[in-house]
């Protein structure tokens, strides 16, 4: 009898902990950036659905239930509506295996070009049959994002999906409720950053860039992975692809000769660079935040090569900043035994970095945080949620994990 009220009691204790690392996730807040194509593989209506909402959303968007890999490059939002109508596909002229392999290529090339994938899902029990879930099985799992009607999730396959692969999902009572789902992506204070938000807004809003040099990867890994913390005390606003032209390119810079972090605060109508460092400028001064923290890397550490950055905390110079970063260097060296892997405070951040901009302008602590590319990947992103985690502490703000 006491075995098998203690295995019942585990097995609870395991859902309890899955759904609620689950609805950690369901707690941030995504806002995708425009333009958005849409598409519909296996050529139900649903995208049909999605058009008409965004349209009386005065979203941008190109709606194409054809749409080709290659025609993507423009647009870093992709909506694809999943379910197959054999109506739909006669009508069309085109046979199923053509649409899975249509289907194939437009996600090799959205995760290639880290284009945001919204899967959605509408039509119930009654396209959920085989072809349909041959569809879905292409595209569920590279969803950053999945919005369904209750009817679609009958047997769980979403919920299912949702959890093994980490992808928040929204799902819908009825068609009616559909609407406001999609909305919600959309309401947005900028039509072309994307960005996403964790925790509620209180005492603290914290602004956390990364990906303005597209090829440093440990930053971005870090600002995704802040999506599944629970933040208690504010909110953290995170833009994890500052630069999705360069990251797009595999680049720290594109086109070469665009400085984006050295083009802050930028001008709208500018160069590339001044444009696109506008609309990220823009976007923080609309939120008021009393921190931000702009990650990056560096191709040497800066206590070998003093040209160079790598460990270290970059900071404006003000009172309160140099005071907040002298704390959190000490905090974590006290924890790395190597000296070589140690951080150091660097003050003045470049004329015309994210940080010097929004220290200048918005008068707040604002730094650039630096790990070094010689270093594994996973220690990277280690360090730089580390230094996040500690920056956060000393603002107010407790950041913890499910």
């Amino acid at each position: 009898m006491k075995s098998h009220f203690l295995e019942l009691f585990l097995i609870c204790l395991l859902i309890f902990i899955i759904f609620s690392s689950f609805a950690y996730a369901e707690n941030t807040k995504y806002y995708p950036a425009q333009p958005v194509a849409i598409t519909c593989p296996g050529q139900s209506p649903d995208g049909l659905m999605v058009k008409v909402v965004l349209e009386k959303e005065n979203v941008d968007f190109f709606y194409h239930p054809f749409l080709e890999a290659e025609n993507l490059e423009n647009y870093p939002t992709i909506f694809i509506s999943v379910g197959h109508s054999c109506k739909g596909v006669g009508a069309a002229g085109i046979d199923f295996e053509s649409e899975l392999q249509r289907s194939k290529n437009l996600i090799e090339e959205a995760r290639a070009k880290n284009k945001f994938i919204v899967l959605t899902h509408f039509g119930g029990k009654n396209r959920r049959e085989e072809r349909s879930d041959k569809l879905l099985k292409i595209v569920a799992p590279y969803a950053d994002y999945m919005i369904i009607s209750k009817n679609s999730n009958f047997d769980n396959y979403f919920s299912e999906i949702a959890i093994k692969y980490d992808i928040p999902l929204a799902e819908a009572d009825n068609l009616s409720q559909i609407k406001p789902i999609i909305s919600r992506l959309f309401n947005s204070k900028s039509k072309n950053v994307e960005y996403f938000v964790n925790g509620d807004q209180g005492d603290k809003t914290i602004i956390i860039s990364a990906g303005i040099h597209g090829n440093e990867i440990a930053s971005q890994l870090a600002a995704l992975r802040l999506k599944k913390a629970k933040i208690n005390g504010g909110q953290l606003v995170i833009i994890p692809r500052a630069n999705p032209k360069a990251i797009t390119a595999g680049k720290r810079n594109h086109p070469d000769d665009q400085l984006l972090n050295r083009s802050f605060p930028g001008k709208i109508g500018g160069s590339i660079a001044e444009n696109r460092a506008a609309e990220i400028f823009n976007l923080i001064e609309k939120f008021s935040p009393d921190l931000m923290l702009d990650l990056h890397e560096s191709e040497e550490f800066n206590s070998v090569n003093k040209n160079f950055v790598g460990q270290s905390i970059i900071a404006y110079p003000d009172d309160q900043a140099i005071w907040q970063a002298s704390q959190a260097v000490e905090l974590i060296n006290e924890g790395i035994d190597k000296n070589i892997e140690k951080f150091a405070l660097i003050t003045p951040p470049k004329t015309g970095s994210l940080a010097e901009a929004v220290g200048k302008n918005l008068n707040i602590p604002a730094f650039t945080l630096e790990s070094c590319e010689k270093l594994e990947l996973k220690k990277r992103i280690d360090y730089q949620i580390e230094l996040i985690t500690l920056l956060l502490n000393i603002n107010g703000v407790e950041l913890r994990w499910p």
